[in-house]
């Protein structure tokens, strides 16, 4: 009985492990994808934006 409970809490511990190995690259590609976003993010709230280049924007999107 003893055996089977180790073997069967051996089985589980690898099916954890790799399961957490595959879902691994999307969590790196995720991270990234956030740090991309938060440049992007950051470089638009710290860009000087004046009423005329809004403007602008607003008659370039227009056309």
């Amino acid at each position: 009985m003893t055996r089977v409970v180790v073997v069967v809490v051996i089985l589980c511990a690898v099916g954890g492990w790799l399961y957490w190995l595959g879902g691994q690259g999307s969590r790196i590609e995720r991270k990234l994808e956030q740090s991309e976003t938060r440049g992007r993010v950051n470089d638009a709230l710290s860009e000087h934006i004046d009423p005329a280049d809004i403007d602008q924007r607003l008659r370039d999107l227009s056309q």
